[in-house]
Formats: C-alpha cells, structure tokens, sequence
C-alpha cells in the first residue's frame, strides 16, 4: 500500500543556489493529498476510511488533520517536520505511517511517499479460514507465519472443527497481531499418494477478520507430476473462472429479445459468476427525470441487413414538453448509456494490466441533429482519481459546418492533486476531419476495440475498427502507435502528456455505449442557460455488446 503526500510549499531546487532556511516563519501553503489503498489489501467492506496527520516541528505548534481519501489544505511553516498518519475505519485504528524530515519551503512543491502498515496497537486481529479438500486426503497441515518469522506455527487441519457437517471441509480462527502473514495448506495423499500445497500472504489488522478460503480438487496433484502426453483435450470443455481468478474467462454477450418487457431489469439481469456485468444510466433511472418513460427499450428493427433483427433503442428527449435531464447532475447535458457495472462483476472491469476485446454494432438516426459540442456515443471512461474526461470517446459533431466522427484521446492531466488542481492536457484528435460522419448515417455499423489498459506508454494499447455491414465497406481504422499519437497531437509535448489507457490514480476502468451529448452552451448544473438551437429527440440503435478478456499483460 503508498500512501502518497502532496505538500504544496516545498521542494528546494539546490541546483539553482537556493538555499532553505529553516528559522524562516513564513508560511507555505500545505496541500495534503493520500490516494486511497488498494481494497484488495484491507479487509472486505472498508468504504469509510478516514485519515489523521499530526504535524510535528522543533519551536512551533503541532497541528492536526483529519480528512478523507479526496485529500485536504492545511498551511504549514517553512520548516522541517515530522507526519504521524493514522487511518481508521470509524473509531477504529486499522493502519498507520511515519515520515521524518519533511522539508515544506514557501512556494514550492514537495511529494512524499511511503508505506501504510498495520496499526499495531496491542489489539490483534483474526484470521478465518476455510480448507475444502477431497476425503481421500490423509494428512493435511495449515502453516502460518509473521514476516519476521518470530511465529512459526502448525495445524493439523483433520482434528479442526467441522462446517456445516461437511467432512470435506475445515474451519478455523487463529488471533495474530497485526502485520504481514503467510498463510500455507499441504495435503498429502490426495490422490495416489501425491501431495497439494497452497500458499497465500495476506495482511492482519488491529480489531479486523480477514478471511481465507482455499478449495483444492482431487486433481490439484504434486505439479511435478508429468501430463499423460495421450491424454487430448475435451474439445466441447469449457473453462470455469472460478478455477483460475486471473484468466479464461467467458467472453460475455447481451442481445436484445424484444419480447422482454423491461429493457433495464433485462440489462441487469445478465450475470457472471453469480454477479451483475451490466448497468445503465438513464433520466427516469437515476435522478426522477421524465418520470415513467424508459429511455432503453427493446425493438425489432425490419430493416436490419440480412433480416430483422431484435436491437436496443436508447433515447433522449428535447422538445417543447419536455427535456431529459443528465441522469448524473448536470443539466446542461443528458445522458442515456450502458455500462459496465462497476458494483458487479470484477471480472469485466477495466484496470491496470487487463486488456479486453469489445464489439458493438450500432446505427445513428439519418437526420441526426448535432450541434459543435460533443455527442459522445461510445466512450472509455476511468473512474475515480483523474477522471474529469474520458481516455478516448467516440464522437459525433460539428466541425467545420459539416457532420464529423470524431476519435478523441485525453491524456491525465499533468501534475494532478485533486479536480480542482492540476494543469490542464491537451485533447488529441486521433482521427478528426478526415472522418465523414455521412456514409454512418442510417446504416448499421460494427465496431471492434482493443483496450490494454496501463500507465505505461510502451504497454498501453489502443486500436478501433469499424465497418459498414451492408457492403463491408471500412469507415474507420485506428492502431496507436508513437508516430500515429506523435501526429494526432500536433505539436504537443508528449512526454508530459503521454499516450496510456490507465492513470494511476484510477480504480477502475470500464467501456460505455449510448447518448452523452451537450444541450446548453451556459449557465450552472442547476441553472442552465442558452439552449442550443436545433437539437430534437433522439433514437440511436445498438445490439450485441460483447466482452471478451484477454490475457493480462505484464
């Protein structure tokens, strides 16, 4: 876990002869700036994480702050100091760090960095675990030990209490002082006399349970052992993710049957692994806006090429009666689109390292009204952290008086703190005039695009194709490169605003189909003002959304 400081009155430039002085009373305005742990680290359910730092100085007052994950102000004297940092989950203290010798000098800027540990306040924390094994297994062993190894203990897991009368599987809880643990389970005889082992590390803290669960089956034998080279595989076999956490997953595939009633509870409906992948957002959905009227239905469109063809309408209204609002705030802008839903299924989601394979087919209204702002129609959109734009859109409008598609990349915003302190990145037009939208107009299109998401500008992968699938004619064919990006962003420097898919302080990633479009050019989120001329009601067309994950990438 990094817990990372931005404090905004600090770091001196020796190279430049400047010299710090420490008895100098002036004082430096302080930004405090923690980027959240990775959840996979703390104890399941940990959602209301506060941090405290306590500012200690020789000759001046210690000073206190409490702030949340979003980071804090605090204007400190140009000094050195020392950071005590606790990080509680209500009353709880479940982790804490240390800083020596922070040096905050007026009008500059200093970055620390270090690690969050366990809180090891004299409370210890539990261990549950769980073993689920064949009944052939005739010994098995539960080993665990701390980091320093100064505890180094054994279980015999066929004496331990039983759950819920299965014979094949063991509980437990073991009580440990916070820290760094590892965790390892040995069977022997679980099959012809050979033997399993698993082991896993994992963190305790102070006052929390943290939960183990291993399942071994009756082939998870000696690795050792050599594969039967007559043995083929099942042609007809599929994988099963539970098997494997990190790949061979199922690509996943929603398509409209418009004898459903519901198009929302039918999105929802779709599960992997018991849990939900998709989601929407909609004016009725989320914020009340035009109430009973649902903005996704379920059609069949006639004129689909080949034969009918049951599809998803996405709508949005702007007439005299009535005009749907944004169903996440702002209403200077409406929105109607499907996503990944980030409370589901892990699996799906965008993050550092994964890369997937998604495809859409979609067909925009020939009379389509746009105006010089953005229509976003597709989108790839990081979430939390720097996440003000997303990493590339799909966009329909206005340039030059005539109707373009439009390919755009934003890069993080250079020297982020929070969304209201950071310099602004240049928008990269990856593909921009040369784009007709025209030959999109009233017909059914397929899309294909390949996401690996990373910070890392060598690792970071991007590619687009779309075709018209009356005629198979290509309308767009898009695959990053440095000298593709080095001519898309025209000058900019792209070393400070480098091309990737994943910004560090992101927690996760997700695509996103449907409606996102601007409809007044001022005023507020609750105050809009200057409608823009001649936008209307709108209805674009989509169908198979399909994911397909791929192997992550190192």
């Amino acid at each position: 876990m990094i817990l990372s400081l931005f404090l905004s009155g600090c770091l001196a430039d020796k190279s430049a002869g400047y010299e710090e002085s420490e008895t100098s009373i002036e004082t430096g305005n302080a930004r405090l700036k923690i980027i959240k742990p990775e959840m996979t680290l703390f104890p399941a359910g940990l959602d209301n994480l506060t941090y405290t730092a306590i500012f200690s100085s020789q000759n001046k007052p210690e000073v206190t702050k409490t702030f949340s994950p979003g980071g804090t102000s605090i204007p400190l004297e140009a000094g050195t100091w020392e950071i005590n940092i606790k990080a509680r989950s209500g009353a709880m203290i479940i982790g804490s760090a240390f800083v020596n010798k922070v040096k905050v000098v007026k009008d500059n800027t200093t970055h620390v960095e270090t690690e969050l540990l366990p809180a090891a306040d004299g409370i210890n924390g539990t261990v549950q675990w769980s073993v689920k094994f064949p009944g052939t297994v005739t010994a098995a062993k539960l080993k665990y030990n701390d980091a320093g190894k100064i505890v180094d203990s054994e279980n015999d897991l066929l004496t331990a209490a039983t759950a819920d009368n299965d014979a094949e599987r063991r509980i437990g809880n073991i009580d440990l002082a916070p820290g760094s643990w590892t965790f390892s389970v040995k069977l022997e005889n679980i099959s012809d006399n050979a033997t399993a082992e698993k082991t896993m590390t994992v963190v305790v803290y102070s006052g929390l349970t943290t939960i183990l669960d291993w399942k071994f089956e009756a082939n998870d034998d000696n690795e050792d052992d050599d594969p039967d080279p007559n043995e083929k595989p099942d042609p007809n076999e599929k994988p099963d993710p539970n098997d494997d956490p990190d790949h061979n997953y199922e690509p996943v595939l929603l398509s409209a049957d418009a004898a459903e009633n519901n198009a929302y509870t039918f999105i929802r409906s779709l599960l992997s692994n018991g849990k939900r992948v998709f989601d929407i957002e909609a004016p009725d959905d989320l914020n009340g806006g035009h109430p009973g009227v649902r903005h996704i239905r379920m059609i069949s469109d006639p004129n689909f090429p080949n034969s009918a063809k049951d599809v998803f309408a996405f709508d949005l209204h702007r007439n005299n009666q009535v005009t749907d609002g944004n169903a996440t705030g702002d209403n200077r802008r409406q929105r109607v689109e499907l996503k990944i839903d980030h409370t589901g299924t892990y699996n799906y989601q965008g993050n550092e390292g994964r890369s997937f394979i998604y495809r859409w087919k979609f067909k925009l209204p020939a009379d389509l009204a746009l105006s010089t702002n953005f229509t976003h129609i597709h989108q790839i959109k990081n979430e939390r952290g720097d996440a003000g734009e997303p990493v590339i859109s799909l966009t329909a409008r206005i340039v030059s008086g005539s109707p373009r598609m439009q390919l755009i990349y934003n890069p993080p915003r250079y020297n982020w703190v929070d969304n209201n302190n950071f310099e602004e990145s240049p928008i990269v037009y990856l593909r921009n005039v040369s784009g007709s939208l025209t030959p999109y107009l009233g017909e059914w299109v397929q899309a294909e695009e390949k996401v690996a998401y990373s910070s890392d500008p060598s690792k970071a992968a991007f590619s687009i194709k779309i075709t018209r699938i009356r005629d198979g004619l290509e309308l767009l064919n898009y695959t990053h490169s440095i000298s593709n990006y080095t001519a898309a962003a025209a000058g900019a420097d792209i070393v400070k605003f480098p091309f990737v898919t994943w910004r560090v302080t992101n927690e996760y990633g997700r695509p996103k189909w449907g409606m996102y479009r601007v409809v007044y050019s001022g005023g507020t989120a609750d105050a809009p003002e200057n409608p823009i001329a001649g936008l209307k009601d709108e209805t674009i067309l989509y169908a198979d959304f399909e994911i397909t994950r791929l192997e992550d990438i190192e």
